[in-house]
């Protein structure tokens, strides 16, 4: 399992973290524990239990406050590493840090807005999922959120339906300086994870329902047939992620400062779109009697792409870029390397033509040759621009139902596959 951060069609706040039913069998003295009001305050998620509601958050519109703050290390693949996770247990929604290697330092926790090197996810139940980052430009900090459209249109965090039971194991654990103590509980699967949980009972079985749950990385709050746990730990072969620190907050981040990036590319898209219509218009006007057809050719073609472009632009704002196909395929075609291709090709072709008009009104044999081999290099030119036509449909085919995965592929491939300049 890897940890939070690469690809944010990942942001889906349901674990499958399954626990069961059966009366309830009091192995603790809640009343009588030490630290009694710690305990009071941490166990508490009114969203989770029902008491409140989960609410659409805005990008930009209103601040987005926390009443947890969640220090947690995860082991990966590549070693451990911490960062802090903040969570909003009446509105629903979760605030995470990017990961720290080295033990973090005391600034792990802190939301450095200020800071060129700022991240900030924010992942709501209702399905917002927003990327706070700053970028630097000309000694000048830039604030941005990237919202895939999840303001509008909301990820579906639904998972599939049903209840689970977990079992009661020997093994007990301490976190947070040994102030909470659990119980680990697993459900009747060799290969499925650990957890380690924390509540008001421990009881032989558990059981839950997997939409009941806020948090992120297999620890937070899950409600049962129980009662509220923390889910302090969770281990599952090569992966585990523990809290190390839990406490009641109240912190509050701004993202008034952010530009929404949709909104910055759709609005410099449109502008592109309108600069490339008056530019087709003059070009059209200017034809002459030189190579019509094939100037032409390159016009209408270039008039095609301009529809197929505000088509794609319309349809990339109709839904989220992490779960609608349409949306997704739109915003991957905005920049068509296929179109590029075959407007190169038909460019080509003006030039073969004028350069043969050319070839045949001189007799200056130094022309000639000159003619001739610019001729040749714009037919060898096109030949390896229509295998390179061919790869790239060959990546759409491959990758059919996976558009930005296709899209990286051919990148890569039209940068690899354009021929040197024959001017």
């Amino acid at each position: 399992m890897k940890y939070f951060g690469l690809i944010i069609a990942k942001f889906l706040l349901i674990v499958n973290f399954v626990i069961a039913q059966d009366p309830p069998r009091r192995d603790t003295a809640w009343g009588d524990w030490p630290d009694q009001p710690y305990y009071n305050g941490v166990l508490s998620a009114p969203v989770v239990v029902g008491e409140s509601v989960a609410e659409i958050i805005s990008p930009a519109g209103q601040k987005l406050c926390f009443d947890k703050k969640v220090r947690i290390k995860s082991m990966i693949s590549s070693g451990a590493v911490e960062q802090c996770m903040y969570i909003n247990t009446v509105k629903g929604y979760v605030g995470i840090l990017p990961p720290q290697r080295g033990g973090g330092g005391p600034g792990l926790c802190d939301i450095k807005t200020d800071d060129a090197k700022f991240l900030f996810y924010v992942l709501g139940l209702k399905g917002n999922a927003y990327t706070f980052k700053n970028a630097e430009k000309n000694g000048t900090i830039e604030h941005w959120v990237s919202t895939g459209n999840t303001q509008a249109h909301q990820v579906n965090l639904t998972s599939p339906s049903g209840n689970y039971t977990v079992h009661k194991k020997s093994e007990r654990r301490g976190y947070c300086g040994d102030k909470i103590k659990t119980w680990a509980y697993k459900y009747d699967n060799p290969s499925s994870p650990v957890y380690f949980l924390f509540g008001k009972t421990f009881p032989e079985e558990i059981n839950v329902s997997t939409n009941k749950y806020i948090g992120n990385f297999g620890v937070g709050y899950q409600f049962t047939d129980k009662g509220l746990y923390i889910i302090m730990e969770m281990e599952s072969g090569s992966y585990s992620c523990k809290i190390t620190e839990l406490e009641e907050v109240s912190v509050c981040f701004d993202p008034a400062p952010f530009k929404i990036a949709e909104d910055e590319f759709f609005m410099k898209a449109s502008a592109g779109i309108q600069k490339e219509r008056d530019k087709i218009a003059r070009d059209e006007a200017r034809v002459g009697d030189d190579c019509v057809s094939q100037k032409m050719a390159v016009i209408e073609f270039r008039k095609e792409q301009v529809r197929l472009q505000e088509a794609r632009l319309y349809i990339s704002q109709q839904g989220n870029v992490y779960q609608d196909p349409a949306t997704q395929q739109a915003m991957a075609q905005m920049m068509d390397h296929g179109a590029m291709t075959k407007q190169m090709i038909l460019e080509n072709e003006v030039k073969i033509c004028q350069a043969q008009r050319r070839l045949s009104q001189t007799s200056n044999q130094s022309s000639r040759e000159r003619y001739q081999q610019r001729i040749s290099c714009l037919g060898s030119q096109n030949d390896q621009l229509r295998s390179l036509e061919g790869q790239l449909r060959a990546i759409d085919i491959q990758y059919v139902s996976e558009p930005g995965r296709a899209f990286a592929e051919k990148s890569k491939k039209f940068m690899q596959g354009l021929p040197r300049t024959c001017d």
